[in-house]
């Protein structure tokens, strides 16, 4: 968007120095042209009449276009940022259905343990009351 700006500056830009080189020239050739005083002064008064108008059109279309490109940015930053914020709503959710997840998993997983370690400790008593049997025998 910033090339976009910067595009559209260097168009009013060159246009300005287009309008003054015209200007100018108008100017020169009014200036040189086999007129009277009072028809050349007439001339440049007719062409600084015009000018005044074109720059006036020129300012006209850049704020026309100024506002364009805020509005355009404004709508796009609003469009960015509840999209943003939608997201973050998706994400969160995601989230949190993941630690539950894990949560059930590791409740899950401490029971299994518990249950080996019952086992195991069974088992071991087990083996304990064995090996005192074969050395009382």
């Amino acid at each position: 968007m910033a090339d976009r700006i910067d595009n559209d500056s260097s168009v009013g830009t060159n246009l300005l120095i287009f309008l003054l080189g015209v200007a100018v020239g108008a100017t020169a050739a009014i200036l040189y042209a086999p007129a009277s005083g009072a028809e050349t002064r007439a001339n440049i008064s007719d062409k600084a009449v015009q000018l005044k108008d074109k720059a006036v059109d020129l300012k006209d279309t850049a704020v026309t276009k100024a506002t364009e490109l805020k509005d355009t940015a404004v709508a796009k930053a609003s469009e960015f940022k509840d999209t943003a914020v939608a997201k973050a709503g998706e994400l969160k959710e995601m989230a949190s259905q993941r630690i539950n997840s894990f949560k059930d998993n590791a409740g899950d997983i401490a029971d299994a343990v518990k249950e080996g370690a019952n086992h195991v400790a069974h088992t071991a008593s087990n083996e304990v009351k064995h090996i005192e049997e074969v050395a009382k025998s």
